[in-house]
């Protein structure tokens, strides 16, 4: 499940996360492995209690499965 939107803000994600945590059963708790974003440590951001949030470590790029997708987007 995603959206596609022409920003990724707070806004965004608390969009996300809402639809996230409404399409999974009463009983489950979604892990979220999260990189450094700005709007991934935001005060807005409203989180909800059956997700948990694992946060990359600063720097580590080996670790973010996307980094490879960014990569070809950015060379095409």
């Amino acid at each position: 499940m995603g959206w596609i939107m022409p920003t990724s803000d707070t806004v965004c994600m608390n969009l996300h996360l809402r639809d996230l945590s409404r399409s999974v059963a009463a009983d489950v708790q979604v892990v979220l492995v999260l990189d450094n974003a700005g709007w991934h440590g935001s005060r807005g951001l409203q989180v909800p209690p059956n997700s948990t949030w694992l946060p990359l470590p600063a720097y580590s790029p080996e670790l973010n499965a996307m980094e490879p997708a960014w990569l070809f987007l950015k060379s095409h």
